[in-house]
């Protein structure tokens, strides 16, 4: 038998050919088997096809079937707030405000009692203003009870009166004076002194005005 150089000597080609062929054929079981092993969407669902699901859909569940459990713990994290959670913020929400109501009362009833003695003080100049223009006595009324007071004429003409306990925005809850009745006359000056304290909710403020019609707001 004569042999040929192609019988003792194999084509070098040939042989990288079947070397890459078994190669790629090692690298395909070890991924299907990899893809088989971890797998847990889509080759876990076709049992009764399982050789064709493992020939194509492997390489997809390994790319996508085995997020499924993050697409769903991603979706649980999405979905909002617990009831947990919501109480907890309801609890914090009350506690911020039994802390802050007290302190948004206490400044309110200071701006309120503040801007009543303004207007007490400014009424009180207005009278000997008017009785040294208008050259007429004027007569101021004060009614503690009913934290109200009046400025009349002698005649009874009222030219202005204010009830402080009405519930408004200038209201009181308490009021005393010094004296119910104070005459202003023509010459600039008045019977006597006068001293009107005013209260809300514990912030007080005292209108004192002399008899010559100097007038004083203190705390």
């Amino acid at each position: 038998m004569v042999r040929t150089s192609c019988d003792l000597d194999p084509h070098p080609a040939i042989d990288a050919a079947l070397q890459q062929r078994k190669l790629r054929d090692l690298m395909r079981r070890a991924l299907l088997k990899f893809a088989t092993v971890h797998s847990f969407d889509s080759v876990s669902r076709c049992a009764p096809t399982r050789p064709h699901c493992i020939a194509t859909g492997a390489a997809r569940a390994l790319g996508a079937g085995m997020t499924s459990s993050s697409r769903i713990t991603g979706r649980r994290v999405r979905s909002g707030f617990t009831l947990l959670e919501t109480i907890i913020v309801l609890i914090v929400v009350a506690m911020m405000a039994v802390l802050v109501m007290p302190k948004v009362g206490s400044a309110i009833g200071q701006s309120r009692v503040q801007n009543s003695a303004g207007i007490i003080a400014g009424d009180l100049q207005l009278a000997f203003s008017l009785a040294s223009r208008q050259r007429t006595p004027l007569r101021i009324t004060v009614d503690p009870s009913g934290a109200s007071y009046t400025i009349a004429t002698r005649t009874g003409t009222v030219i202005r009166q204010r009830n402080l306990g009405d519930g408004k925005d200038l209201s009181v809850t308490s009021m005393t004076s010094s004296v119910t009745t104070l005459d202003v006359f023509p010459n600039g000056l008045a019977s006597g002194p006068i001293t009107i304290t005013i209260a809300v909710h514990g912030h007080e403020q005292t209108i004192s005005m002399t008899r010559a019609g100097q007038v004083r707001v203190t705390s």
